[in-house]
């Protein structure tokens, strides 16, 4: 089993729902689905990507976001989520020690990661993301032992370590709160998280394997406790998770 399988099994059933929302953009399912199988299949014809390579992701939280991180899994790739904001050297470390195969990143990051040798594909380059044939999904060669994404420690306690989670570990969880919180496809989850800590995996996909909606926010947002306010407002949000300060 893989998570994959469960966010196509949402495709399927609910293909015109909203999958997520980001500012002025809404995306459905079935375009997220197609979107995502575009880019893995674009990554293994051109970069000739092999089932576990690990691909870096640098970008900002945008409408770019998921369909990356869920065509990286397409692939049959496992991704790490790279925050722009954080300091440079930190960023260094995580590419140098990682050996990634691939950094899927965007233009206003071409001169910041200019400096680093590792293949980089920004999303503008794929020139229309509409024209790169799509195939049938191909997430149904992994398993549950297969990896997932690999996430960094904060390194409080030392050198920070990347720790691999496989589909099996996320489904674990996934499940196991899908049930608890009693979350449905009529829901909002309002995902406020940067992508680099590991909470943001909760955000972004158990409304993806329920048939819920992600309601991404930027950054910016995420800092400023009047715009949150006006968004858990206005946009019917159903469940938020954030530290209690």
């Amino acid at each position: 089993d893989n998570l994959l399988a469960h966010f196509e099994s949402q495709v399927a059933k609910n293909p015109d729902n909203i999958a997520f929302e980001f500012e002025n953009s809404a995306v459905s399912y079935s375009e997220l689905d197609d979107l995502s199988n575009r880019i893995a299949h674009y990554l293994k014809k051109d970069y000739d990507l092999k089932q576990g390579d690990l691909v870096g992701v640098f970008l900002h939280r945008s409408e770019q976001l998921l369909p990356a991180l869920i065509g990286i899994l397409k692939a049959g790739c496992a991704y790490l989520p790279i925050d722009p904001e954080l300091p440079d050297n930190r960023i260094s470390y995580y590419i140098t020690d990682s050996s990634l195969k691939l950094i899927l990143s965007e233009e206003s990051f071409r001169e910041r990661l200019g400096v680093f040798d590792e293949n980089i594909l920004f999303l503008e380059d794929i020139k229309t993301i509409e024209t790169v044939p799509c195939f049938e999904s191909i997430s149904s060669s992994l398993k549950a032992n297969d990896l997932c994404y690999v996430i960094y420690t904060s390194g409080s306690t030392g050198t920070p370590k990347g720790v691999e989670i496989t589909h099996g570990n996320v489904l674990n969880l996934l499940l196991d709160l899908q049930e608890r919180i009693a979350i449905s496809a009529s829901d909002r989850f309002l995902a406020t998280t940067t992508y680099s800590f590991d909470i943001s995996v909760l955000e972004l996909f158990l409304p993806l394997i329920t048939g819920s909606t992600v309601v991404l926010v930027s950054s910016e947002t995420s800092k400023d406790a009047d715009s949150l306010k006006k968004i858990l407002l206005n946009h019917a949000i159903s469940f938020m998770q954030a530290t209690p300060s």
